[in-house]
């Protein structure tokens, strides 16, 4: 006797057929489908109140590949017309954090897809990380361009104290150190007035110093700051001399 019911896979055949319709319906360019979840339901986590919160998007999940082999994950919303549409591209990112899915929407919009079936979840993340590898294979993802490095900052002050410090007379000198003035905190230890200098030098290469200089050669503060330094070291040989002492 002849079975008048219809064979399991024409059964598949037509709701495959009428989910196509649907997705079509939601984007024409669709012509295929590559994995699906009977059942999910979306949340968006909350950075302000630190907590999964639902959306009001639930229904059968669609992995799509559309006429420009473009793939995306399309949520048929059976709760209202706001499907949710997500293209896959080599910068997809997800992980599976029990019980959802998860994904980023935007740069600041953070998505949880929870399903009903723990094992579809694991089908469509195991698709979904397949497809993202087999686009990287044949477009790399894209990083913010890097510019060509361009020559540090000038420093003007950091330039000024290296010159000056090099004109001290000798590592032990103190005639040709600064003296803070007006009232403030203890006056800190001679070493650790000399450490900035030292850090300073230490980093600023013949290149900076050039830069540094050819900035610095048109500005009256910095040369009356350069005459003031030299008219002290001056003074100073010149005291040593007096005693007895040899100059540099």
């Amino acid at each position: 006797m002849a079975s008048t019911g219809m064979s399991s896979s024409a059964i598949e055949e037509q709701r495959r057929a009428a989910n196509m319709r649907g997705l079509q319906r939601h984007d024409k360019s669709i012509r295929e489908i590559v994995g699906t979840a009977s059942h999910v339901v979306l949340y968006e986590f909350s950075d302000k109140e630190q907590q999964w919160d639902k959306r009001n998007v639930e229904g059968s999940l669609f992995v799509t590949k559309s006429v420009f082999d473009a793939y995306k994950v399309v949520i048929l919303n059976r709760s209202s017309k706001e499907n949710l549409d997500v293209a896959v591209t080599p910068n997809f990112q997800m992980q599976i954090r029990e019980p959802y899915l998860i994904f980023r929407e935007t740069a600041s919009s953070i998505l949880g897809i929870w399903f009903h079936d723990d094992d579809e979840r694991t089908q469509v993340s195991n698709l979904l990380t397949n497809i993202v590898a087999d686009l990287a294979k044949k477009d790399p993802p894209s990083a913010p361009s890097t510019p060509a490095a361009a020559p540090p900052p000038v420093d003007a002050g950091a330039a000024a104290s290296a010159l000056i410090s090099s004109m001290t007379l000798d590592p032990n000198s103190t005639s040709s150190k600064s003296t803070p003035t007006g009232s403030g905190p203890t006056t800190p230890s001679r070493k650790s007035q000399q450490q900035p200098h030292q850090q300073q030098q230490q980093t600023l290469d013949k290149k900076s110093l050039q830069l540094a200089l050819l900035s610095l050669v048109q500005d009256d503060r910095f040369l009356d700051l350069i005459h003031a330094q030299y008219v002290k070291v001056a003074h100073a040989r010149e005291q040593k001399q007096k005693q007895g002492g040899k100059g540099p």
